[in-house]
């Protein structure tokens, strides 16, 4: 066997069992063009970068059409660290060859595309879809779309570049593809979608441990690199990066892996790395719960049943993010005594909600096997980033919803909200009365009407 085959039968473990047709897929050209304004545009350029990111981890095999233009946001590139004066199209290859060493990019345009996504309106070639984003609006269609050219993070640049992932993705699979116009702001889409805020400012939500550095973690990890932290976050997983893990992990490449001889590195520094948080390399339930109590607790893996231990610590605010078996993200929220507790929402004998980090499936009917989907596990990462700025805000606590999905294959529906409610039994929640003790003096006690 090659090494690039065993990197690939590694990597892509959970799909090297599908069918040679569907193995085909993976090895099929697909094409990435970059358009001149989204080039000439901050926010375009981390729209690319992203994207890029994620389409490396899945395609084989990439037309990479971009102008030469100066690099404007060497952060979004991990793991490269661009010179002074790089330049985009040299930093992109760059950031794909560390995620996929045996990566086949091709920099000339082809005469014709048949399976490609442009990145903004002024594309050098003619794509069946473009992406486009004006603040927090997101708009997916077969005509040319602009990218906005301000500067500052965007929630709208996040979400477009998960959109557009993955509507090549669903091109090469033979998935319909559906114009788009949503809000990356408000969770809304058509007319109801807002633009939301034009700037935003670093993540400011007190003290926070984020548990889990895995698909999910290490996407919002990635995140929070282009916008920014304010106070201590400590990241807590007690694993290591395996090559399969690369997949789906927007912050980890090959190296980081040990890929080929290296020895792999704990997940919690790769992601703590990223946005200058504060690795912990060892499980939640190992932790010093006296040592660190933080304003936040973010519960984003379920090994070693850790949402479960963290649901019944009494917190007055959990937010986290999952994916499911049918091609969903979803954002969760708890609050207690107004939503349900992470048990009812997520039994440990198992639900509707499939725990793994972006582990769906993508074969027929009766296909057993599942497949590591990185542009899932970005839009899950991406929902914890949009949530965290609507609790500064104030709008995440209002109203009753306390579940947002993204449906990335529904024909109809890309965004829908729901409330969910605790079961009649439930025993999940610490009584008011401790909830009030354990939250004395916590940023978000205030959230809690027990507390």
């Amino acid at each position: 066997m090659s090494e690039r085959a065993r990197f690939y039968k590694e990597r892509d473990r959970r799909t090297q069992e599908y069918s040679p047709a569907q193995e085909a897929c993976f090895e099929r050209p697909v094409t990435f063009c970059v358009a001149s304004d989204a080039a000439d545009s901050p926010r375009g350029q981390l729209t690319a970068a992203a994207a890029l990111n994620m389409v490396v981890r899945i395609h084989r095999r990439v037309c990479l059409v971009c102008p030469d233009k100066p690099l404007l946001v060497p952060e979004a590139l991990i793991p490269v660290q661009p010179a002074k004066h790089a330049r985009l199209r040299d930093a992109l290859v760059a950031m794909a060859a560390a995620i996929d060493p045996y990566i086949t990019i091709d920099t000339a345009a082809p005469h014709e595309v048949d399976v490609g996504i442009a990145i903004g309106g002024d594309a050098a070639v003619a794509v069946p879809w473009y992406i486009g984003s004006e603040d927090g609006l997101v708009k997916l269609d077969t005509k040319p779309l602009r990218i906005d050219d301000k500067e500052g993070f965007s929630l709208g640049a996040c979400l477009a570049s998960c959109v557009a992932a993955a509507s090549l993705f669903k091109l090469v699979v033979d998935r319909p593809v559906i114009p788009l116009c949503v809000s990356a702001w408000n969770m809304k889409e058509g007319a109801d979608a807002e633009g939301g805020p034009s700037r935003f400012g670093p993540v400011d939500v007190g003290s926070v441990a984020m548990v889990g550095a895995g698909g999910v973690g290490g996407s919002l990890a990635y995140w929070l690199r282009q916008n920014g932290i304010r106070g201590e976050w400590r990241v807590i997983d007690g694993d290591c990066a395996e090559l399969h893990n690369t997949n789906r992990s927007l912050d980890m490449v090959a190296a980081d892996a040990g890929w080929p001889n290296l020895m792999p590195r704990p997940k919690a520094i790769v992601a703590a790395e990223q946005f200058g948080a504060v690795p912990q390399n060892l499980w939640f339930d190992q932790l010093d719960q006296e040592a660190f109590r933080p304003d936040l607790v973010l519960p984003l893996a379920n090994e070693r049943a850790v949402r479960n231990a963290v649901s019944q610590r009494g917190e007055p605010l959990l937010l986290h993010a999952t994916t499911s078996p049918t091609w969903e993200a979803q954002l969760h929220r708890h609050i207690p005594d107004r939503d349900d507790c992470i048990m009812c929402r997520m039994p440990p004998s198992g639900g509707t909600v499939q725990l793994a980090c972006s582990a769906v499936r993508v074969g027929g009917e009766g296909m057993p096997t599942d497949a590591a989907l990185p542009f899932l596990s970005a839009s899950a990462g991406f929902l914890v980033m949009n949530g965290l700025h609507r609790l500064m805000s104030g709008d995440l606590s209002r109203g009753d919803c306390n579940l947002w999905r993204l449906l990335y294959n529904s024909p109809r529906a890309f965004i829908r909200s729901a409330k969910c409610k605790c079961q009649t039994d439930c025993v999940g929640i610490p009584s008011r009365s401790i909830r009030s003790r354990v939250n004395a003096g916590r940023r978000w006690a205030c959230l809690d009407s027990g507390s």
